[in-house]
């Protein structure tokens, strides 16, 4: 029988630093299984110990700047997002939660990843009238496209962090 932990033996992560990224590190630093968890950030994260973890300082506009980090890993996983949507240009939203995101998933899908895991929205949909939600939707679509032989999308309503913001486009 797998398990979750067989599920994850290696793991490659954009978005460790923010809210859910945090918190997923910590969750996989318990994973018993896992021999290689590479975290690709504009920063480090602080308080990861363990021996398995990698941490690399990339350009996230630059798959360039990562390329050289992406072998040997079985999964994704992706947390990058904009926390404050609402705050910024919607070009640079899109930049950062379609199009980096985007760019990451192609370049692991070249890289022979299995699994892509990605955190979204509940209610995304490419048809949408709202902006954010229509943005998130087509990025679903255009990772549905790379046809990785596992695709994961977690659509929460709502995350609860110590610092909750609300409003998006």
């Amino acid at each position: 029988m797998q398990t979750n932990n067989d599920l994850f033996q290696s793991v490659v992560m954009l978005g460790a630093t923010a809210a859910v990224g945090t918190e997923t590190v910590r969750h996989l630093e318990k994973f018993t299984n896992l021999t290689k968890l590479t975290l690709l950030g504009r920063r480090p994260l602080e308080g990861c110990t363990a021996s398995f973890i990698h941490q690399k300082i990339i350009d996230l506009f630059t798959s360039d700047s990562y390329q050289n980090f992406l072998e040997g890993h079985q999964t994704a996983i992706c947390t990058l997002g904009v926390g404050e949507p609402s705050k910024m240009s919607k070009e640079d939203f899109v930049r950062i939660d379609k199009e980096a995101v985007l760019d990451f998933a192609v370049a692991r899908k070249a890289a022979g990843v299995s699994h892509f895991q990605l955190l979204a929205s509940v209610a995304i949909n490419p048809e949408s009238k709202s902006f954010y939600l229509r943005t998130k939707g087509e990025l679903v679509e255009e990772l549905k496209a790379l046809q990785f032989e596992r695709l994961s999308v977690f659509q929460p309503s709502m995350i609860l962090t110590p610092n909750n913001r609300y409003g998006h486009y």
